[in-house]
C-alpha cells in the first residue's frame, strides 16, 4: 500500500507496541506530528528532552516495554544526550526520533542544522557513541527496513536505545509499505541458555554449604525478579543485590542479605566473603558493587551467569559461566537443583546473623534524636510505603542513604544507576507512574537534584500524573561538600545552592506541601500526603529537615580512594575523615 513516510514510522511503532511518546516539539517534523495525532501512541509533552529520555528510562522498567523519544533538529537532539547516555549504561531499550535538514541544503547552515557537513556538528556520530545504533534515513522507500533493523539492535540481549534520523522533506514522501508482524522480521523473545553449563553450574551448587545469589541491574530488563524469588525460596539460598539491582527483591523476606555497595550493608560483605559459592546473576561487577574493586572479596568462587559473554570474568575471574536469557537460565538451573538437594542451604540462623551484622545498622535507623537523621527518616517511609508505593530515587548523598536505609517491598524501587545522572529521578518518576497508574509513586530527591528537573512538575500538573516529590534540604551539594570535609578539612567551596520557598513553589503548581522537621511531622507528613495523593489524586511537595552533618560510614578501600583524589596532608587532619573512620571501622568485616 502506498503511505507517507510519516505515517510509516508511527506503524512501525505501534506494530511494536509503542503506548508512549517523551518529548518536545518542533518545526522540523510537524509532518510527523500530523501523523502521530491519529495513532493510538500517547504523546508527553516535557519540559526539557533530557527529562522525556528520564521518564522513558523508568517506563521502560515498570512497563516492560521500550518508549519513543522525540527533539527536534540541533539543540533539541542535544538536550537528549545526557539521559540517552543514562538509558545506555542502564542498558534500557527506547527509539529515538529525531529529524535533520534536507538532505539538497545539507552543509548550507540552515537553522538548527546537525548533519556534520559545512561547520555544523553531526548528531549521529554524536548518538553513536551512546546508542547500539543510529541510522540516518537516506532513502525514504527503505524507512520501514530502518526501523525494523534497529529494533533488531535495541531489544537483542543487552538491550539499550537505538535512534533514527529522518531529512524533514522525506517525511510527506509516499512509499509503498507493506505491514509485517514483529515475528516476521525479528526474534520477539531470546530465551536461549548453555543446558549443559547450567547442569555443571548445578553439579557444582548442590556440593555447596553456603551459596549466595548476587543479583545485578540486567535481571531488571527483562524483569526476572519472580525467578530470583522462587530460585532463593526453593533452596534457602540468601541474595545480595548491587544498588543498580535493588527493587528486584523482597528487602523485608528473611532471606534477604543486604546490598553490597560502598555504602551498602555489613551483612552484604560478610556472606559473600563467608560463602563457599557466589552466584552472580545480571552482574557487571562495577566500581560500587564491588567495594572499589576489592581484589580479596569473590575469592576462588565465583560463578557468573550474564545475558552474553562481554562481562564474563571481566574484573574477576569465573569457575564457571553460562550466557543466555536470565530467567530461562535461572528457572532451568532450578529444574536441576530440585533433583539434587532436599534441604534448604540456610537455616533460621542466617537471620540471627543478618541482625547482628547490620546492627549499627538497626541503630541508626532507631535514634529519635533532632534534628532527624537520614536513617530514621527512611525507617518511617518504608514502613509506611511497604508494598503500597513505588519509590525512585535520584543520585546523591540521599540516594547513598536510601540504598543502605530504604528498605523496598513489592511494589518496587528504582534508579537509574548507568550514569548516576542528577535529576533523572524528579523527572523519571512520572515515566514510573505512567507505566504503574494503579500505584502509588514517591520520587526521592535532593535540593540539588530537585532544582535540575523540578519544572516537571508542569508536566505532572497538565496530564494529571500524580506524584509525591520528597525532597531532602541542605542547600548545598551535599556529596561533594562530604568530599571537601574529608580532603581539605571543610573546605566547603562552590557547594551551596540557593533553594526557593518550595511551600510557594507547591503553591503556583496548585499541589500539596508537607514540611518535615520531627517525629511527628515525619508520620503526619507521609500519611496526609499519601491520602491526599490517594482520595484526591493530587502531587504534593513534602520538604525534609534532616541531620547534615550525618556521615555515612566509609569502607576501608574508599579512604584510600579518596586521599588518593586530593591533599593527603589535609586529609589526615580532618575531623571528619575521622569521624567516617569510626564508624566504619564497627562495619568492618
Amino acid at each position: 500500500m502506498e503511505m507517507k513516510v510519516a505515517d510509516v514510522i508511527v506503524k512501525c511503532l505501534e506494530a511494536e507496541g509503542i503506548e508512549y511518546a517523551f518529548g518536545i516539539t518542533g518545526s522540523h517534523y510537524l509532518a510527523f506530528f500530523k501523523a502521530l495525532k491519529h495513532s493510538s501512541i500517547k504523546f508527553i509533552s516535557v519540559k526539557h528532552e533530557s527529562a522525556g529520555a528520564y521518564m522513558a528510562g523508568h517506563y521502560a522498567k515498570f512497563a516492560q516495554k521500550p518508549a519513543l523519544i522525540m527533539a527536534t533538529a540541533g539543540p533539541g537532539a542535544m538536550n537528549l544526550l545526557a539521559g540517552i547516555a543514562e538509558l545506555y549504561k542502564s542498558n534500557l531499550p527506547c527509539f529515538i526520533l529525531t529529524p535533520i535538514v534536507p538532505i539538497q541544503f545539507q552543509g548550507k547552515n540552515m537553522l538548527q542544522e546537525d548533519s556534520g557537513l559545512g561547520n555544523s556538528y553531526s548528531i549521529a556520530d554524536i548518538m553513536k557513541c551512546i546508542t547500539k545504533k543510529t541510522i540516518t534515513c537516506l532513502h525514504p522507500e527503505n524507512i520501514a527496513a530502518y526501523i525494523q533493523d534497529l529494533f533488531r539492535n535495541g531489544l537483542n540481549k543487552v538491550n539499550g536505545p537505538v535512534h533514527l534520523l529522518v531529512p524533514i522533506n522525506f517525511l510527506e514522501k509516499k512509499v509503498d509499505f507493506m505491514p509485517l508482524a514483529v515475528e516476521q522480521y525479528r526474534n520477539i523473545k531470546d530465551s536461549s541458555a548453555e543446558h549443559d553449563k547450567i547442569i555443571s553450574i548445578a553439579n557444582k551448587l548442590s556440593a555447596s554449604k553456603r551459596p549466595i545469589l548476587f543479583i545485578g541491574h540486567r535481571a531488571g530488563y527483562p524483569n526476572i525478579s519472580a525467578s530470583i524469588k522462587k530460585f532463593s525460596r526453593l533452596f534457602g539460598i540468601p541474595v545480595v543485590l548491587s544498588a543498580s539491582a535493588k527493587g528486584l527483591f523482597d528487602e523485608f523476606s528473611p532471606l534477604f542479605a543486604g546490598i553490597l555497595d560502598v555504602y551498602g550493608h555489613r551483612s552484604a560483605e560478610y556472606f559473600i566473603k563467608k560463602s563457599d559459592i557466589i552466584l552472580s546473576v545480571g552482574q557487571e561487577f562495577s566500581e560500587f558493587s564491588t567495594v572499589k574493586y576489592d581484589p580479596d572479596l569473590f575469592g576462588d568462587k565465583l560463578i557468573q551467569i550474564d545475558i552474553d559473554g562481554l562481562d564474563i570474568g571481566r574484573n574477576y575471574p569465573v569457575q564457571l559461566s553460562a550466557c543466555g536469557d536470565l530467567g530461562t537460565t535461572l528457572d532451568l538451573l532450578s529444574d536441576e537443583l530440585a533433583h539434587r538437594i532436599q534441604t534448604p542451604f540456610f537455616d533460621e540462623t542466617f537471620q540471627r546473623d543478618f541482625i547482628k551484622e547490620n546492627s549499627l545498622l538497626w541503630e541508626d535507623m532507631a535514634d529519635n534524636h533532632l534534628p532527624l537523621r537520614p536513617a530514621r527518616i527512611y525507617k518511617e517511609i518504608s514502613e509506611l510505603a511497604k508494598n503500597r508505593a513505588i519509590i525512585i530515587s535520584d543520585m546523591g548523598a540521599n540516594n547513598c542513604a536510601s540504598y543502605r536505609h530504604l528498605q523496598t517491598g513489592e511494589s518496587g524501587y528504582s534508579a537509574l544507576f548507568g550514569n548516576y545522572t542528577m535529576g533523572q529521578g524528579v523527572s523519571g518518576a512520572i515515566g514510573a507512574k505512567i507505566a504503574c497508574p494503579e500505584k502509588l509513586v514517591i520520587s526521592i530527591c535532593g535540593d540539588g537534584s530537585f532544582l535540575m528537573n523540578g519544572m516537571e512538575i508542569a508536566t505532572a500538573r497538565q496530564y494529571d500524573i500524580p506524584i509525591i516529590w520528597m525532597i531532602f534540604v541542605d542547600k548545598s551539594y551535599g556529596m561533594v561538600e562530604w568530599s571537601q570535609k574529608i580532603l581539605y578539612n571543610d573546605l566547603q567551596y562552590c557547594t551551596e545552592i540557593y533553594v526557593p520557598d518550595l511551600e510557594k513553589l507547591a503553591d503556583s503548581f496548585s499541589i500539596g506541601y508537607y514540611k518535615i522537621t520531627d517525629l511527628d511531622s515525619l508520620h503526619t507528613s507521609i500519611t496526609s500526603s499519601f491520602k491526599k495523593y490517594e482520595e484526591e489524586k493530587k502531587s504534593c511537595i513534602i520538604e525534609i529537615a534532616f541531620e547534615t552533618e550525618d556521615m555515612l560510614p566509609f569502607k576501608p578501600r574508599i579512604v584510600k580512594f579518596i586521599q588518593d583524589m586530593g591533599n593527603t596532608e589535609e586529609s589526615a587532619k580532618s575531623p571528619f575523615l575521622m569521624k567516617s573512620f569510626k564508624r566504619m571501622l564497627r562495619e568492618k568485616v
